[in-house]
């Protein structure tokens, strides 16, 4: 008997940390054997996973990874007489990001940027950053040196988009809330930047210490 082809609309965003977010991608149609997709976060050479079960509660393996793309073949090769197979698409990973960086604090008296630097950025994987102090920061709150850049959350349900990114890990406490900035070329969303503020977190939640705007290089 000739397996049927079920398709099980389930999406799922596997990080590093193995932390879950809410995923930004959506099937778009399936008109087997071909199955279509959209990723609202413009991520850098997104890797996708389709795994598949032949059982509703799960036992998912392993099935293929499409890179860069929003549609796959996905055709019946379970080899077995199940009467369903059931495929689920996850967001496997993506490539960094080189951004250029600059922080403005709450009142800069009009001198600019007084932290400026280089990091890299994944939307679900662990980045680095690199800061230095050019000598007019007053408050002197912004961390400096490295450190790891960690995606903490992401929200996808309203343009434009925005995530967070962790600077660095306890007890500085800092973190990101941007604003990411895109162009769509040939039916491809690439990230050009982002724009945000700078967060302190504390005892009595997270305080905002200043703005921050940054470039794609890479």
């Amino acid at each position: 008997m000739k397996t049927r082809l079920f398709l099980l609309v389930m999406l799922i965003a596997s990080v590093a940390s193995a932390q879950i977010y809410p995923s930004p991608v959506r099937i778009t149609g399936f008109a087997p054997p071909q199955l279509n997709w959209t990723n609202h976060l413009a991520a850098n050479l997104p890797v996708y996973e389709v795994l598949r079960t032949t059982t509703v509660t799960g036992n998912w393996q392993h099935f293929f990874f499409v890179t860069n793309a929003n549609s796959a073949m996905v055709t019946n090769s379970a080899s077995t007489n199940a009467p369903a197979v059931f495929h689920k698409l996850g967001w496997f990973g993506d490539t960094h990001m080189l951004f250029n960086y600059e922080f403005f604090e709450e009142e800069d008296f009009g001198f600019g940027p007084c932290i400026s630097g280089q990091m890299t950025v994944s939307l679900l994987n662990i980045g680095t950053w690199d800061f230095e102090d050019d000598g007019f920061c007053f408050e002197g709150f912004h961390v400096t040196g490295s450190g790891t850049l960690r995606p903490r959350t992401q929200s996808w349900a309203s343009s434009p988009y925005s995530a967070q990114f962790d600077l660095t890990s306890p007890p500085n406490s800092q973190f990101l809330e941007a604003t990411l900035q895109s162009i769509t070329t040939n039916n491809i969303l690439t990230c050009t930047g982002m724009v945000g503020t700078v967060y302190q977190d504390g005892f009595a939640g997270a305080s905002p210490i200043g703005t921050f705007r940054a470039r794609r290089l890479q």
